[in-house]
């Protein structure tokens, strides 16, 4: 014996499965700008990953990134030679702003 519903049950049920399926594949885009500490200067080719993600972006040559967030909430790990590893974490914050990286000490 099939299982009866009715016309608006059915309807309920698909609005349901949209809605769920729309916020599972909500994404948000993060940008910013990386410079340096001492001279204020942009850092072109800083790698900027998402932790525990395999995806990741470089910084163009102005310091300026855009990396695509597949949760509102996460740690962005910025990266470059002769700088120090910079852990920023987000929070639902699309624009990050400047974002400066210390000198390597070593």
């Amino acid at each position: 014996m099939p299982f009866k519903t009715s016309g608006l049950t059915r309807v309920y049920l698909v609005l349901s499965l949209l809605l769920l399926s729309s916020s599972l594949f909500a994404q948000t885009t993060a940008t910013g700008k990386v410079i340096g500490s001492t001279d204020k200067s942009p850092v072109p080719f800083a790698t900027v990953q998402i932790k525990g993600e395999r995806g990741a972006t470089q910084t163009a040559s102005d310091g300026t990134f855009s990396i695509r967030l597949t949760k509102s909430t996460g740690t962005l790990v910025i990266s470059a030679v002769g700088f120090e590893t910079m852990q920023v974490p987000v929070n639902g914050t699309a624009a990050l702003g400047i974002l400066t990286l210390n000198a390597s000490s070593s």
